[in-house]
C-alpha cells in the first residue's frame, strides 16, 4: 500500500466523520482507524508495515450544542419541566431543535440516568411545534433499514430511532439526515464525550476505500450528556 493511498484514505475518512458527526476529528484518529480495519493494534504498528503517517491536524473547539445535563433524582420520578428550570440551557436548546428542520439530537449517559425518559419529554415537546413524528425501534421480525422504511411511509418530520448499536445504525442516520429529517437518537457512555468515540469504533467497516462519500447538507447537531444525580441520598 503506497503513501499517497494512505494519505488519500486518511483525508477523507477524517473529511467524511468530520461531517458526519459534525465536530473536529483529528487526522491522527482517521490513521489510528484504518489501522484497526488493516487488522492492526493500532497505527504505530501498522506503520512498520505500512506507510508513515502525516502530522495529525490541529485540534478545534466543539459546537454550541454540546451540553452536559444532570438528571437530579426525586421521588416524584423524572420532570423535564423541573429539569428546564434547573438547567436553563436545555430550554434554549429545545427550542433551538424546534425552529430547526434537518438535525440530529444525539443523547448519552449510562444504563438508568433517563435517557428514555429525557427523549419521551423532548419528543411531546417537539410534538407540538410537528406535524408528524413517528417512533422506530430495532426490529425482531425484520431488518433495521425496511423499519426505517417503513416509517419514512408516515412523512415524519421527527424520527425516533432508538439507541446506536452498528454500523447500520450509523449509516441508516446518515441516510436521513442528508434528506432532511431531524432524527433522535440515544447512546451509552460512561463520560461526556465518550459518544463520540464510540461512533468512531463503528465506522471503518462502512466508509471502505473507493466507494466515495457525497457531502451532506448543512443540518444542526445536539448532544445532551446525561448524569444521574442523587443528591442527599
Amino acid at each position: 500500500m503506497s503513501t499517497t493511498h494512505i494519505k488519500t484514505r486518511a483525508r477523507n475518512l477524517q473529511k467524511a466523520l468530520s461531517e458526519l458527526l459534525k465536530m473536529p476529528i483529528k487526522l491522527s484518529q482517521a490513521y489510528e482507524l484504518i489501522a484497526r480495519e488493516e487488522g492492526f493494534s493500532n497505527w504505530d504498528t501498522a506503520a512498520a508495515r505500512l506507510s508513515p503517517k502525516t502530522p495529525a491536524a490541529s485540534p478545534r473547539t466543539i459546537d454550541d450544542f454540546h451540553l452536559p445535563l444532570e438528571n437530579t433524582w426525586s421521588p416524584d420520578g423524572f420532570s423535564l419541566e423541573r429539569m428546564m428550570k434547573e438547567q436553563p440551557n436545555l430550554e434554549e436548546l429545545i427550542r433551538s431543535m424546534s425552529s430547526n428542520n434537518a438535525g440530529l439530537l444525539l443523547i448519552s449517559g449510562t444504563t438508568g440516568c433517563g435517557k428514555t425518559s429525557l427523549v419521551e419529554g423532548i419528543m411531546n415537546l417537539l410534538a407540538k411545534s410537528r406535524n408528524q413524528i413517528d417512533i422506530t425501534e430495532f426490529p425482531a421480525s425484520f431488518s433495521y433499514e425496511k423499519a426505517i422504511q417503513c416509517a419514512l411511509r408516515m412523512s415524519p418530520d421527527v424520527l425516533y430511532v432508538g439507541e446506536i448499536v452498528t454500523v447500520e445504525h450509523v449509516r441508516q442516520i446518515h441516510d436521513l439526515l442528508t434528506k432532511g429529517y431531524f432524527v433522535v437518537a440515544t447512546t451509552y457512555s460512561l463520560v461526556c464525550g465518550q459518544h463520540q468515540d464510540i461512533l468512531l469504533s463503528s465506522i471503518p467497516a462502512w466508509i471502505r476505500p473507493g466507494q466515495g462519500f457525497n457531502s451532506p447538507p448543512e443540518w444542526n447537531q445536539y448532544h445532551i450528556h446525561l448524569r444521574l444525580e442523587r443528591k442527599g441520598l
